[in-house]
């Protein structure tokens, strides 16, 4: 909304800018087909009451959104204030602690001794056994210098 308010703005510049132009080559200018001084200076006080009340609105908008996260910030502290009621005076495994979106002590997981939470013991599978591979050397087997090339 701010964006168009400033193109509209910029544009409203320009508009009177060249409307006081008009005006001072003639104040009844008119080049006919609906483009005068006349329709011009409507025009241009149309878009002038259209952004001055765009302006308002939009200052509007800010004041409501102010209050909206204000009321909103009350509603959170109340949530939870309400929760922390329930279960000072129900116990935090009520049913009426439950009812107000609580959860019940006794429906929460239980952790596991000994493992981490979220993480599971790996099935005990056997893994195949292993074919062994083929090693290369990095560096070839000692000679006495004769090659077994037979001719």
């Amino acid at each position: 909304m701010a964006n168009k308010l400033k193109m509209a703005n910029a544009l409203l510049a320009k508009t009177s800018g060249k409307l006081a132009v008009m005006k001072s080559i003639d104040p009844k200018l008119d080049f006919s087909g609906g483009v005068s001084v006349t329709a011009f200076t409507k025009t241009t006080g149309d878009l002038k009451a259209a952004i001055d009340e765009a302006t308002h609105y939009e200052s509007e908008l800010a004041r409501v959104n102010v209050q909206i996260k204000q009321h909103s910030a009350t509603a959170r502290d109340l949530n939870a204030r309400v929760l922390t009621g329930a279960a000072t005076r129900f116990g935090r495994d009520s049913e009426q602690y439950k009812q107000l979106g609580g959860k019940r002590q006794s429906e929460r997981k239980k952790p596991v001794k000994g493992k981490k939470a979220g993480k599971q013991a790996a099935p005990a599978t056997p893994e195949p056994p292993a074919t062994p591979q083929p090693t290369l050397s990095a560096a070839p087997a000692p000679t006495n210098g004769a090659s077994k090339i037979d001719h």
